[in-house]
């Protein structure tokens, strides 16, 4: 009779753990959305914000190339931006004393890409942009660093 116990508890422990390792690896229903559906405005609420490989960062930039309701920004500080920085980008120093009211200037209802050197500074920029109400703000994971090992164009001098 011990034995058949035994047996329950072990089957019943595996059914538990398959059920939480199934439960546990579900991706949410936004993971591994088109990033031009949503960008075009076919989402159907929410605000939307995104941490982008520099490939998909890419094709960002060119999606909304000559188009007013996109800004590239760039978080780092003024001296490393002046150094080098991809091409239109705005400087924003997230660094900076007066990060918040800058942002604040920025309309709402654009969309926004924001890079710095590694992806750090950038990341915690698309927090405060989405606490302040921003609606579309993505992040390029690995910064500038990333984006120049992925080949994609700076500009020197900026």
């Amino acid at each position: 009779m011990t034995m058949y116990y035994l047996n329950r508890v072990i089957v019943y422990g595996l059914l538990a753990i398959t059920f939480l390792l199934i439960a546990g690896c579900s991706a949410p229903d936004d993971v591994g959305r088109d990033i031009q559906t949503d960008v075009m405005g076919t989402r159907t609420s929410g605000k939307i914000n995104y941490n982008i490989d520099v490939s998909e960062a890419s094709s960002l930039i060119s999606m909304f190339k000559d188009k007013d309701e996109f800004t590239l920004i760039d978080a780092r500080t003024p001296a490393e931006h002046a150094t080098e920085c991809l091409k239109e980008s705005v400087n924003i120093d997230y660094d900076g004393a007066n990060l918040e009211d800058e942002l604040a200037k920025l309309e709402k209802d654009k969309t926004y890409l924001v890079y710095c050197r590694s992806g750090r500074r950038s990341a915690e920029t698309v927090k405060i942009m989405q606490n302040m109400g921003f609606s579309t703000v993505y992040n390029m994971e690995g910064g500038i660093n990333e984006w120049k090992d992925f080949g994609g164009d700076v500009i020197e001098s900026c």
